[in-house]
Protein backbone atom coordinates (compact mmCIF):
# COMPACT_ATOMS: atom_id res chain seq x y z
CA UNK A 1 0.00 0.00 0.00
CA UNK A 2 1.09 3.55 -0.36
CA UNK A 3 0.76 5.47 2.91
CA UNK A 4 -0.09 5.16 6.58
CA UNK A 5 -1.78 7.66 8.84
CA UNK A 6 -2.17 7.69 12.60
CA UNK A 7 -5.10 10.11 12.79
CA UNK A 8 -8.56 9.03 13.99
CA UNK A 9 -11.48 8.92 11.54
CA UNK A 10 -9.33 9.92 8.57
CA UNK A 11 -10.42 8.88 5.09
CA UNK A 12 -9.54 9.84 1.55
CA UNK A 13 -11.96 11.46 -0.88
CA UNK A 14 -10.74 9.36 -3.81
CA UNK A 15 -9.28 5.89 -3.87
CA UNK A 16 -9.75 3.79 -0.78
CA UNK A 17 -8.79 3.91 2.88
CA UNK A 18 -8.27 0.82 5.02
CA UNK A 19 -8.92 1.14 8.74
CA UNK A 20 -6.79 -1.20 10.84
CA UNK A 21 -7.32 0.30 14.29
CA UNK A 22 -8.63 3.49 15.81
CA UNK A 23 -5.52 5.37 14.74
CA UNK A 24 -3.89 3.41 11.92
CA UNK A 25 -5.05 3.76 8.34
CA UNK A 26 -3.59 2.92 4.98
CA UNK A 27 -4.72 4.53 1.76
CA UNK A 28 -4.26 3.92 -1.90
CA UNK A 29 -5.40 5.14 -5.30
CA UNK A 30 -8.23 3.13 -6.81
CA UNK A 31 -6.48 1.21 -9.59
CA UNK A 32 -7.04 -2.30 -10.91
CA UNK A 33 -3.58 -3.38 -9.68
CA UNK A 34 -4.29 -2.10 -6.15
CA UNK A 35 -7.72 -3.77 -6.10
CA UNK A 36 -6.12 -7.04 -7.23
CA UNK A 37 -3.44 -6.71 -4.56
CA UNK A 38 -5.87 -6.18 -1.67
CA UNK A 39 -8.15 -8.94 -2.99
CA UNK A 40 -5.44 -11.58 -3.42
CA UNK A 41 -2.84 -10.74 -0.74
CA UNK A 42 -3.01 -11.05 3.02
CA UNK A 43 -2.72 -7.28 3.43
CA UNK A 44 -6.29 -6.91 4.72
CA UNK A 45 -5.70 -9.26 7.67
CA UNK A 46 -6.61 -7.35 10.80
CA UNK A 47 -8.45 -4.61 8.89
CA UNK A 48 -11.69 -3.39 10.44
CA UNK A 49 -13.29 -1.82 7.37
CA UNK A 50 -12.50 -0.10 4.07
CA UNK A 51 -13.77 3.26 2.80
CA UNK A 52 -14.14 3.86 -0.94
CA UNK A 53 -13.79 7.60 -1.53
CA UNK A 54 -15.50 7.87 -4.90
CA UNK A 55 -18.53 5.94 -3.70
CA UNK A 56 -18.38 7.54 -0.22
CA UNK A 57 -19.11 4.14 1.28
CA UNK A 58 -17.65 1.94 4.03
CA UNK A 59 -17.23 -1.79 3.28
CA UNK A 60 -16.50 -4.76 5.49
CA UNK A 61 -13.37 -6.66 4.45
CA UNK A 62 -15.49 -9.42 2.84
CA UNK A 63 -17.67 -6.90 0.98
CA UNK A 64 -14.60 -5.07 -0.28
CA UNK A 65 -12.92 -8.23 -1.56
CA UNK A 66 -16.13 -9.08 -3.43
CA UNK A 67 -16.38 -5.49 -4.71
CA UNK A 68 -12.76 -5.65 -5.99
CA UNK A 69 -13.53 -8.46 -8.44
CA UNK A 70 -13.29 -6.55 -11.71
CA UNK A 71 -16.75 -7.55 -12.99
CA UNK A 72 -18.39 -6.46 -9.72
CA UNK A 73 -16.33 -3.27 -9.63
CA UNK A 74 -17.26 -2.34 -13.19
CA UNK A 75 -20.97 -2.93 -12.51
CA UNK A 76 -20.90 -0.95 -9.24
CA UNK A 77 -19.07 1.98 -10.82
CA UNK A 78 -21.43 1.97 -13.82
CA UNK A 79 -24.44 2.10 -11.49
CA UNK A 80 -22.79 4.86 -9.45
CA UNK A 81 -22.03 6.92 -12.58
CA UNK A 82 -25.60 6.52 -13.83
CA UNK A 83 -26.98 7.74 -10.50
CA UNK A 84 -24.61 10.68 -10.49
CA UNK A 85 -25.73 11.67 -14.01
CA UNK A 86 -29.28 11.83 -12.68
CA UNK A 87 -28.23 13.66 -9.48
CA UNK A 88 -29.44 10.75 -7.38
CA UNK A 89 -27.86 9.93 -4.02
CA UNK A 90 -26.06 6.59 -4.35
CA UNK A 91 -26.75 5.78 -0.68
CA UNK A 92 -30.51 6.34 -0.33
CA UNK A 93 -31.87 7.21 -3.80
CA UNK A 94 -32.98 10.78 -2.98
CA UNK A 95 -32.08 13.79 -5.15
CA UNK A 96 -28.77 15.53 -4.67
CA UNK A 97 -28.93 19.29 -4.16
CA UNK A 98 -26.18 21.87 -4.48
CA UNK A 99 -25.24 23.35 -1.11
CA UNK A 100 -22.81 26.07 -0.13
CA UNK A 101 -20.95 26.52 3.15
CA UNK A 102 -17.99 28.61 4.23
CA UNK A 103 -15.83 25.63 3.12
CA UNK A 104 -17.13 25.69 -0.45
CA UNK A 105 -19.81 24.23 -2.69
CA UNK A 106 -20.85 20.55 -2.70
CA UNK A 107 -23.63 18.18 -3.70
CA UNK A 108 -25.55 16.93 -0.67
CA UNK A 109 -28.40 14.49 -0.15
CA UNK A 110 -31.83 16.11 0.08
CA UNK A 111 -32.79 13.48 2.68
CA UNK A 112 -30.29 14.81 5.21
CA UNK A 113 -32.91 16.57 7.33
CA UNK A 114 -35.27 13.55 7.28
CA UNK A 115 -33.03 10.49 7.49
CA UNK A 116 -29.62 11.99 8.25
CA UNK A 117 -28.23 10.52 5.02
CA UNK A 118 -24.87 12.28 4.96
CA UNK A 119 -23.70 11.58 1.41
CA UNK A 120 -21.78 14.52 -0.06
CA UNK A 121 -19.77 15.08 -3.20
CA UNK A 122 -17.32 17.98 -3.38
CA UNK A 123 -17.52 20.31 -6.35
CA UNK A 124 -13.98 21.38 -7.24
CA UNK A 125 -13.45 25.13 -7.19
CA UNK A 126 -12.34 26.72 -10.43
CA UNK A 127 -9.57 29.27 -10.27
CA UNK A 128 -10.54 32.06 -12.67
CA UNK A 129 -7.84 34.65 -13.30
Amino acid sequence: MTNHSYFPTWRCNTGFTIEFSEYQYSWSPDTSSQRKYVRESTYLEGAKRIYHGDLAKWFTVEEFKEFCIEENYAAAMKEYNEKMKENICPECGARLVKRQTYNGVFWGCSNYSKTKCSYTLNIPSVDVR
